[in-house]
């Protein structure tokens, strides 16, 4: 059994189907995706002793700059505290229900703030 929350690779399904529609931006923890999904956006990792060139770090700031729009959004979803707490109901699709409830309480402060 898992606990807690996983922010990395090994959360992601392996069986899942993945389509060229569309474009996953990750970030550096789901290092690997590429090779099941091949239209990804991931940013390159320097280390000391391979710093990135400074293409790969304008392409990182690219990628972040995308990211960070869905990071807010997240952030912006997150507000509504039904989405953080542990729900304890057991009524069907009723986590649905609040999800969509938060994502139309943050569209309408984006368009109304």
């Amino acid at each position: 059994m898992l606990i807690g929350i996983l922010l990395s690779f090994e959360g992601f399904p392996q069986n899942a189907i993945y389509t060229d529609y569309f474009t996953v931006s990750a970030d550096t923890g789901f290092q690997g995706i590429d090779k099941q999904h091949p239209n990804t956006q991931i940013p390159k990792k320097g280390t000391r002793k391979r710093p990135l060139s400074p293409e790969q770090k304008q392409e990182n700031k690219i990628i972040s700059g995308i990211r960070i729009t869905v990071e807010h959004a997240i952030a912006g979803i997150k507000r509504l505290g039904c989405m953080t707490q542990i729900l304890r109901n057991r009524r069907p699709f009723i986590d649905d229900t609040f999800l969509l409830l938060s994502a139309g309480l943050w569209n309408f402060h984006l368009r109304t703030a």
